[in-house]
């Protein structure tokens, strides 16, 4: 039995699982770099996160030992958290996010959280084309070609932009020290490495970023043209619509990866020593720094508020009905002189009950997909990126604040 109004129903009973399915493979048919780890290679999760790890550490950590870049404690331990930490994160991560939006859209079918198509819809009629839709739209070819556009105009951007490129690429005259030509040339290889492994994880974030962009939208668009059941008592305390607390989830750790891979890998260009001076770097981190504050909120508001709305919209069809006969009883057991004790009881206790019962009902109802303690560390996470620089110079600030107050005491004897 469902209680409907408008376009929310809410769900008192759960019916069988229609057959609309989604699979992972339809999400990146056209991602080259999806299609040569899973379908040529047949590399699992395990093995793609082992393997960028010994190519993050041979690329990035590595040379600037053998090197002998005369990188200081904090450069060596930034080169390992990419290496160790960061872009396997993201690598693993990107390979669990067709799966996750696979699993949302076919749990909130299977769970008969999406109802029949609102009666408005003049396009969408069935959930079979609305999938249809979103694979063409997830999956769609130009997404890799936005990111292949943005790999190479990065790399053509980092070779004419930092001198330690084009140093060692010009001729030079008069004659030049033979180890100065040397150490750029071990630099050049070095930025050749990493750029190359960078790229790819530009890549692979430009790519992720547009899907989850995509799913959030038809989310919304779901929300939108289909009539949406809400469990109350539903296991996951969300009212079956908590796979979207795991997409919020899956969102938030992408994005954050990205901001601290970014933070890491500008910070990667400055370290070497000579390198260029000429700004670019740091409009560059302005840039990213922008994007990030853009996409971070947008990601965590969007899957909490779209459905939000649809939670709350089903938790009041169900209060509305007893308002109003909570406010029929009023008008029509106003005491009168004339009414015995008996009627007016009647009335208080018929209002009584409706008041338990709309209590009930209001605190029983979810109208947030994912628990406010979940939001908290969300943000948290979201908020990495942006505590980290202010964490990097909080050691060296204490060391001077620790001279200056000895050199005050000092003065003071």
């Amino acid at each position: 039995m469902e209680a409907t109004t408008g376009t929310v129903a809410v769900q008192q009973s759960v019916s069988p699982a229609t057959t609309e399915q989604l699979t992972p493979k339809q999400l990146y048919s056209r991602d080259l770099l999806f299609v040569l780890l899973r379908d040529v290679l047949h590399w699992n999760d395990v093995t793609v996160v082992v393997v960028t790890m010994i190519i993050s550490v041979l690329l990035v950590f590595f040379p600037p030992l053998i090197w002998d870049f005369g990188l200081k404690t904090a450069d060596i331990v930034r080169d390992l958290l990419q290496a160790l930490i960061a872009f396997p994160l993201l690598a693993f991560q990107c390979l669990r996010l067709p799966a996750a939006i696979a699993d949302l859209f076919n749990s909130l079918r299977a769970r008969n959280i999406v109802g029949d198509c609102r009666d408005d819809q003049s396009v969408t009629k069935t959930y079979a084309q609305f999938l249809q839709r979103l694979v063409a739209q997830v999956d769609s070819p130009w997404w890799t070609v936005g990111a292949i556009v943005l790999v190479v105009a990065y790399a053509v951007y980092r070779l004419i932009s930092v001198d330690q490129f084009t140093s060692v690429l010009q001729p030079r005259v008069p004659m030049v020290d033979p180890v100065e030509v040397t150490q750029q040339t071990q630099q050049f290889m070095y930025r050749i490495g990493f750029l190359v492994l960078y790229s790819i994880m530009l890549y692979s974030a430009f790519i992720a970023i547009a899907r989850m962009l995509v799913a959030l939208l038809n989310t919304s668009a779901l929300f939108r043209t289909f009539k949406i059941n809400v469990n109350p008592l539903h296991p996951d305390g969300s009212g079956g619509l908590g796979t979207i607390e795991q997409m919020l989830g899956v969102s938030v750790g992408i994005v954050t990866t990205i901001g601290i891979i970014a933070l890491l890998v500008n910070a990667s260009f400055l370290a070497i020593p000579k390198a260029s001076t000429s700004g670019i770097s740091l409009w560059e981190a302005a840039i990213v720094g922008l994007l990030y504050l853009s996409l971070a909120p947008t990601l965590l508001l969007g899957w909490l508020f779209a459905p939000h709305q649809v939670m709350q919209d089903a938790r009041d069809a169900v209060l509305q009905p007893l308002a109003d006969q909570f406010q029929a009883t009023i008008n029509s057991t106003t005491p009168s002189s004339s009414e015995d004790a008996g009627e007016i009881k009647r009335g208080t206790d018929r209002m009584a009950e409706l008041k338990r019962r709309y209590d009930l009902l209001q605190e029983t109802f979810p109208i947030w997909p994912a628990q406010i303690q979940v939001v908290r560390r969300m943000f948290a996470t979201l908020s990495l990126p942006a505590i980290l620089p202010f964490l990097s110079l909080l050691g060296p600030a204490l060391v001077q604040l620790s001279q200056f107050i000895g050199d005050l005491f000092s003065s003071v004897k």
